[in-house]
């Protein structure tokens, strides 16, 4: 299998899993280990999501450096991976925000932003990954 199928398999896997949580989550708001679960679901569907666009992007011939998920995201948005650049920039940040804090108000307001905007955002790209391969 090369490298980007096995990447983008593995993004696939865990943005099936963060709709799991995100239905989990959904149902049960005021439980904060569903909301800890969805956020957790979240970091690690975003670190695949923009590492299989990496691959993806490189094996395309993209000659931009991509030390960074922004980098990668504002190449995607170029190349016409992702529709909206701004809604990935906020993916950023915000998952950079939970990576690095813990604060209940940003976790509530950030679970939300995943079950309303972010996981569409990330099917959207998994479907485009999928058509490019």
């Amino acid at each position: 299998m090369v490298k980007s199928e096995n990447k983008l398999e593995n993004f696939s896997t865990a943005n099936k899993r963060l709709h799991e949580a995100i239905t989990a989550y959904k149902n049960n708001k005021s439980n904060d280990l569903y909301r800890d679960a969805l956020i957790q679901r979240f970091e690690f569907t975003f670190e695949l999501a923009w590492k299989t666009t990496t691959e993806i992007l490189k094996e395309q011939g993209m000659a931009s450096p991509f030390h960074s998920p922004k980098s990668v995201f504002k190449t995607a948005y170029e190349v016409g991976f992702i529709e909206d650049e701004n809604v990935w920039v906020k993916i950023l940040e915000d998952r950079n925000f939970m990576s690095h804090t813990y604060n209940l108000e940003l976790a509530v307001r950030i679970s939300d932003d995943i079950c309303n905007h972010y996981g569409k955002a990330m099917n959207n790209l998994l479907k485009k990954l999928k058509e490019t391969l």
